[in-house]
């Protein structure tokens, strides 16, 4: 069985019913996963409380009391109780294709797991007594946007593999694309299962963000690309190296598959990052 973990935002505004949208979500289609809340967010304890979830409030924090995300990762893994765990983003509701996914018949002792996205705009609570799932999957089609391979929301893997997650906070980006480069470092298989996995991301305001100016030219921005050692030591679901589909694994096409193979590579690794530079 499967441990799924995240640490919540704030159960505040918009962000209370999209968490647990989202956390209803993990119950509903997983009913028999461990369900594990980190830190100490206004909320998080009773929202733990009401759903009967696992809470670990003593997360490790920055300088400005935001939660590391490489304390957040370690907690969950000494605490889970199964050896295969997932972190899921607090804003993003699960379907049932997400286990049945899982039981593709795939021999590989080490391996990560990741997808794209749906952005999709709800904006209100999700009623999970009803078919709530087949109704979000029709709007998908009518309203939903496939987002790109930058974005990591979930990530699937062994609790038993060891990664030197830098201390990053919980409320900045591209942490997600320095984990996948230290799996590719690794050399520990990476799985792009969007084809049987869908995953929905409930669209929102971005209140840690200054409008205008790039995340990465922030403070804040700085210091997270400084611990990532730079946009060379970034990789993205496009370097995967199988993709899962509803057959099993299967090589990557031209020209995912040469990307997969050169993504280690180090002139290959500046040229990426001389471009994420421009555009960030």
């Amino acid at each position: 069985m499967l441990t799924i973990f995240s640490s919540p935002r704030p159960f505040k505004g918009e962000f209370d019913y999209i968490q647990r949208n989202a956390i209803q979500s993990w119950m509903a289609s997983f009913p028999r996963c461990e369900i594990i809340l980190l830190g100490d967010d206004e909320g998080t304890d009773k929202v733990a409380l009401e759903f009967n979830l696992k809470h670990i409030p003593e997360v490790e924090k920055n300088e400005k009391g935001v939660l590391l995300r490489n304390s957040v990762f370690a907690k969950a893994k000494k605490a889970a109780k199964n050896e295969i765990i997932c972190f899921v983003s607090a804003d993003i509701i699960l379907t049932s294709d997400f286990l049945k996914a899982l039981k593709n018949k795939f021999d590989l002792p080490e391996f990560l797991i990741s997808g794209r996205r749906w952005d999709l705009n709800i904006k209100k609570t999700i009623d999970f007594s009803s078919n709530w799932e087949g109704v979000l999957r029709e709007q998908i089609i009518k309203e939903g946007k496939m987002h790109g391979f930058s974005a990591g929301d979930y990530f699937i893997f062994p609790k038993n593999i060891e990664i030197d997650m830098p201390p990053f906070s919980v409320k900045h980006g591209g942490w997600d694309n320095c984990f996948i480069f230290q799996f590719k470092k690794l050399k520990i298989p990476i799985i792009d299962a969007t084809e049987v996995i869908t995953t929905i991301h409930q669209n929102h305001g971005r209140p840690n963000f200054t409008k205008g100016k790039s995340v990465w030219k922030e403070e804040e921005g700085k210091r997270e690309l400084k611990l990532a050692g730079g946009f060379k030591n970034m990789c993205t679901l496009r370097e995967a190296d199988w993709l899962l589909g509803p057959k099993g694994l299967k090589k990557p096409p031209f020209p995912r598959n040469l990307f997969s193979k050169i993504a280690l590579f180090y002139p290959w690794r500046l040229a990426l990052a001389f471009k994420r530079h421009l555009f960030s």
